[in-house]
């Protein structure tokens, strides 16, 4: 027994070696830190991701990584903003259930009649607890025959609290006017889940939060009928409203082209109107180092422009952090891919409770390591000519040897 425990002891540590290596390996692939904390309280937290951090991300954000101070990747669900808390202020209504499953359907189906007055952007849905793994679409029908997907792949929240037989998962999604609502369970072959109710919060949108973007700089130039502006930025930033502070005439209505130019190239994302008493603000969505703005100004004068500003979608992490640890978010690597955590089925529940905190400004991080350079064409044909002048060297040896034997064969009496 002895040796087979240490066998196993030995195991155990090169399992745990190869894992410390793999977490290392893992953190010097990238390239960026920034300081979260310390945390003073546990519980979850949204941490605000500056533009700088986003910029130095890949564009959907699957490089980024959560740290703490003994090396260990802490789980997160990206975001953008947080919905408002469902409080007893905001009017409740219960949709009721219609009996009317498709032959077509393979799981789990629960179907109610939408009476809300206005479009519905959210489900409350009442289940029996149940602890299994389980993803759900959404469909919405006008005549309970045909059906259109609304959202696909949603997770079923599992249960987090022994109180009580029962609990709520709160949905969101696009907003839907479909007389009528399906939830299917993707649990074919597999136990149901049971429905009990389902219902909408008739709440108020919440305004789309937005950062700004510190780094940028314009410059203008009026011709005869075009105002041309050039924007530019420290690195690739994720512009998603651009904000032109217009001082004169009073009233004004022009044409807007705005363009992506980097790398030298000149891409049209969009077309819109500038019109006095808007706030001089254009929608865009691109990840960029500069933009061009081309104003259409016909026979009018050039607009008094004060200021250009960009902002930044506002993106947040939502994770779980324990007091009296320090975080660094890391980023950088353009070969990572998105990681996936448990975390994701339980943030209906966490995301409305969780303190909002940001990170340090984005510096370098301290592990990490460049990739070996690659090596010169002029080296591989170096290394190519010597190889093959050893191989021709070798075979003239071997061909030498043999003729040198067959010699002295003939030689001997």
């Amino acid at each position: 027994m002895t040796g087979r425990k240490q066998k196993m002891n030995k195991a155990l540590l090169l399992l745990c070696l190869l894992g410390l290596g793999f977490r290392a390996s893992a953190q010097k692939t990238l390239k960026y830190a920034a300081k979260v904390g310390p945390i003073d309280t546990p519980g979850f937290y949204s941490i605000t991701l500056q533009p700088d951090l986003v910029a130095k991300s890949k564009a959907d954000l699957s490089d980024l990584r959560l740290m703490d101070d003994n090396g260990h990747f802490v789980p997160y669900v990206l975001g953008y903003g947080q919905p408002e808390w469902l409080d007893n202020s905001v009017p409740y209504i219960s949709f009721p259930a219609v009996a009317a499953k498709s032959a077509s359907d393979t799981g789990t189906t629960f179907i109610v009649r939408n009476i809300s007055p206005t479009p519905v952007d959210n489900l409350s849905i009442k289940l029996k607890n149940a602890a299994v793994e389980r993803t759900l679409n959404l469909y919405g029908s006008d005549d309970l025959k045909q059906w259109f997907v609304i959202e696909e792949n949603i997770p079923v929240q599992q249960v987090t609290s022994a109180h009580g037989g029962d609990y709520t998962q709160e949905l969101s999604f696009p907003p839907s006017n479909y007389h009528y609502l399906k939830l299917l369970v993707n649990d074919k072959h597999k136990g149901s889940i049971k429905f009990l109710a389902a219902g909408t919060y008739q709440r108020q949108p919440m305004p789309t939060k937005y950062s700004k973007i510190t780094c940028a700089r314009f410059v203008k130039k009026d011709s005869s009928k075009t105002t041309c502006i050039t924007v530019s930025l420290d690195g690739n930033y994720w512009v998603n409203r651009i904000i032109l502070d217009v001082k004169a005439p009073r009233f004004y209505s022009r044409n807007v082209s705005i363009f992506d130019i980097t790398r030298h190239r000149k891409e049209l994302l969009a077309t819109d109107a500038l019109r006095s008493g808007d706030g001089g603000a254009l929608p865009v969505d691109v990840k960029t180092d500069k933009l061009l703005l081309e104003i259409e100004n016909e026979d009018n004068p050039p607009l008094n422009l004060a200021q250009v500003s960009l902002f930044q979608t506002e993106r947040s992490a939502l994770a779980y952090l324990d007091a009296g640890k320090g975080y660094q978010l890391l980023a950088g690597d353009a070969n990572a891919t998105a990681p996936s955590y448990d975390l994701k089925f339980f943030t209906d529940s966490a995301k409305n409770r969780a303190l909002k905190i940001t990170h340090d400004p984005v510096g370098k991080n301290a592990l990490y390591v460049p990739p070996a350079p690659a090596a010169k064409p002029g080296n591989q044909k170096t290394f190519i000519i010597w190889g093959a002048v050893l191989a021709a060297l070798l075979l003239l040896s071997l061909l030498t040897l043999k003729m040198a034997g067959e010699v002295k064969k003939r030689d001997q009496p």
